[in-house]
């Protein structure tokens, strides 16, 4: 419910219709992200050493 913003579990189960296939892409595509973004360097601007 976190990640859709639904406020109740009633309302979460209503609109989170998805079948197994769904998730595993979804999962898939958010691992790519992660493993994307842990490649980049973050600097922090203004910052001093």
């Amino acid at each position: 419910m976190k990640i859709t913003g639904h406020h109740t579990d009633s309302v979460f189960r209503r609109y989170a219709i998805v079948d197994e296939e769904q998730k595993r892409q979804a999962l898939a595509k958010t691992q790519q992200h992660l493993a994307a973004s842990a490649d980049r360097k973050v600097v922090r601007m203004g910052e001093r050493k």
